[in-house]
């Protein structure tokens, strides 16, 4: 359908992938879709992941305590963290320093 309408745009010369163009799309959608998304991870955050014998290191319980809260149900958590490449971190803050946020 999205497709279709994209077809619609090119063709009665609304939309012609200019940057000019981009940038008005993800003005329009990026809201929408990070509403979307923000809906779909608290969705899966209260599902709780069960035991699973074929993979030892995978940390049952919901995914929202495991995170935030480890020391309630599940201490084992806590070991699942890992330290961000700093070097790559700071080159994607630098990629995107100039942009501003957008609110909802």
């Amino acid at each position: 359908m999205l497709q279709t309408w994209f077809r619609i745009l090119i063709a009665e010369h609304f939309f012609d992938g200019s940057e000019t163009d981009l940038i008005a799309i993800a003005f329009i959608y990026l809201p929408i879709i990070r509403a979307q998304i923000e809906h779909f991870v608290h969705l899966w955050n209260i599902h709780k992941i069960r035991n699973q014998p074929n993979r030892p290191d995978l940390i049952p319980g919901k995914p929202f305590r495991n995170f935030f809260h480890p020391e309630l149900k599940n201490p084992e958590a806590r070991r699942c963290g890992r330290q961000c490449n700093l070097e790559t971190l700071a080159r994607l803050q630098e990629a995107v320093m100039g942009y501003g946020t957008v609110s909802m």
